[in-house]
């Protein structure tokens, strides 16, 4: 796989990969409307080092993207709308 697909989102984009992988950071900036989505990434997995195990590494474009499948996406939603909910960031 080298090419992701982009989902526009009220002018926000998500990438996925052609089987349906989702960029996680694109995710992460669409929900939580903040400008730092890699910073709140690695924030949720120092709350919870289990979900590095959710994600997948790939590169597109010489660029590392973290994926998730629907599957490990609805894990890694569920530490981040908590995070987003408790946290003062």
């Amino acid at each position: 796989m080298d090419k992701m697909v982009t989902l526009d989102m009220d002018g926000e984009s998500i990438r996925f990969t052609e089987d349906g992988k989702m960029s996680v950071v694109d995710a992460i900036s669409v929900l939580s409307n903040e400008g730092s989505p890699d910073c709140i990434l690695e924030k949720l997995k120092k709350i919870n080092p289990k979900l590095e195990t959710n994600i997948e590494t790939l590169t597109f474009g010489g660029e590392s993207v973290a994926v998730a499948d629907s599957q490990n996406w609805e894990i890694i939603q569920t530490f981040l709308l908590d995070y987003l909910i408790n946290s003062d960031k």
